[in-house]
């Protein structure tokens, strides 16, 4: 305890009573350790909730892998941009290698028993597992965080057996258990030492131009002949989303142009929806079939959130049913919600077209003639109907290819959308500020506020 006068700064490390007498949160190295037990406790309270969560869901996630595979078929003769083929035919885990597949899922089951058994097994799947489960980008992302987390590391050994040592030595800051006393402020500007840190910092840098040169002479890139010759073309009115209309406005404007397909975007949030709410459904169908054929009893379920989980369902009330009726039943109506959506659906258009052209240098003069320059303007060619359909006002870019396009999302309003990206990244700064920031800092911006 301490006595403080009306002359001193309040500071964020200080517990303050009302009898005029501060406690001291932490004892030494200005909070460091305080902020790395907190985030210690934290990391080991998700990884446990994450256990428990995974452990409960295990054999229904597991079982919904399978049943996913034999729900779907692709169809390779359908166009890839057609949108009722790539959601309800086609699935973005469905690979041809459906042998090895389930063979991984079943190795991985083998592997993955006890509370903590999926620790051991995520160091024993290898880049060919994740590359037929999740695709290339997967594979790529992960390669790419390895050769992060190998320089970090260098960077930490380097830090702490080189650069931490020298600033010891100094004697500028205070005593061994200040923070300050661990940085380069420590040390004298005479001192020869602070060659080490120019140096160390033209090293680090070399090391990371290296280490992302081999990360990039290493980076795959396998062209998609659709993607190269596919536009997608926005502002369309969306009365007016018609292949004749559009194949038209193609051959008088560009009649050196062949058109291969059209393919129109629509509003299929609600539907998206509904068709996973089925896939639930189902799911939790095959599970419960079974559960009965492994335990000879039916199995019986609370229809509510967290039901399985949840002990005070009884005492509220709440009846169980039968599990396998239940799900076939949901199963069924979801399945007349999601035919009756799919009409809905065709009648309200977004305006958004994909365009599959003969070649990509049909495409690229498509693309270079409403590509806008830097006046502002750009010289697409006009036909009878470009006025009904409104062409010198499309937005005409490339297409992504059709496995990374989420359909729902063509429906969300841009302005909507980054308000939410907005919302959602400051609250996620303000947790890490808070979660992660020593009480050196803290002190510093409260010194600030009082200057």
């Amino acid at each position: 305890m301490a006595d403080i006068g009306p002359s001193q700064p309040v500071k964020c490390d200080r517990y303050y009573t009302d009898r005029n007498k501060t406690t001291f949160i932490y004892g030494g190295y200005e909070g460091i350790p305080e902020t790395l037990l907190i985030n210690f406790c934290v990391w080991l309270l998700l990884l446990i909730l994450f256990g428990i969560l995974r452990k409960l869901a295990w054999d229904y996630g597991r079982i919904a892998l399978v049943s996913r595979r034999d729900e779907r078929e692709t169809l390779v003769s359908e166009s890839r941009y057609n949108v009722w083929t790539s959601l309800f035919y086609t699935d973005r885990s469905s690979l041809d290698t459906h042998t090895s597949q389930e063979s991984l899922d079943t190795k991985i089951f083998g592997q993955d028993k006890g509370f903590c058994g999926w620790l051991p097994a995520i160091f024993k799947i290898k880049d060919e597992h994740y590359l037929r489960k999740s695709g290339r980008d997967a594979v790529q992302y992960l390669i790419f965080q390895r050769h992060l987390l190998v320089y970090t590391g260098i960077i930490c050994i380097l830090s702490i057996g080189v650069i931490l040592p020298i600033n010891f030595q100094g004697t500028l800051e205070g005593n061994t258990q200040t923070f300050g006393h661990t940085t380069i402020s420590n040390i004298n500007s005479n001192s020869p030492t602070l060659w080490v840190h120019a140096l160390l910092a033209i090293v680090f840098l070399v090391i990371a131009v290296y280490f992302m040169r081999h990360f990039s002479i290493n980076l795959r890139y396998e062209e998609d002949d659709q993607t190269s010759r596919s536009l997608m073309i926005s502002g369309i009115p969306k009365d007016k989303c018609f292949k004749n209309l559009m194949q038209q406005h193609f051959q008088e404007a560009y009649p050196e142009v062949s058109v291969l397909d059209i393919q129109f975007a629509y509003n299929i949030g609600t539907l998206i929806k509904l068709d996973k709410n089925r896939q639930r459904a189902y799911e939790g169908k095959i599970n419960s079939e079974n559960i009965h054929k492994e335990t000879g009893e039916r199995p019986e379920m609370v229809p509510k959130m967290c039901g399985q989980v949840c002990c005070c369902c009884s005492p509220c009330g709440c009846r169980k049913v039968d599990a396998i009726m239940y799900y076939t039943d949901e199963e069924n109506k979801l399945r007349e919600q999601c035919e009756q959506e799919k009409v809905n659906a065709f009648r309200d258009s977004l305006g958004i077209a994909f365009v599959t052209f003969d070649n990509d240098f049909m495409a690229a003069r498509i693309f270079s003639d409403f590509k806008t320059s830097c006046k502002g303007a750009h010289n697409p060619q006009p036909s009878t109907v470009s006025t009904e359909l409104e062409a010198p006002g499309w937005e005409v870019k490339y297409a992504p290819a059709p496995d990374n396009i989420f359909w729902e999302n063509l429906s969300t309003n841009k302005i909507l959308w980054w308000t939410r990206a907005v919302i959602v990244n400051c609250i996620l700064v303000v947790l890490l500020f808070f979660l992660t920031t020593p009480s050196i800092l803290m002190n510093l911006l409260d010194q600030w506020n009082y200057k």
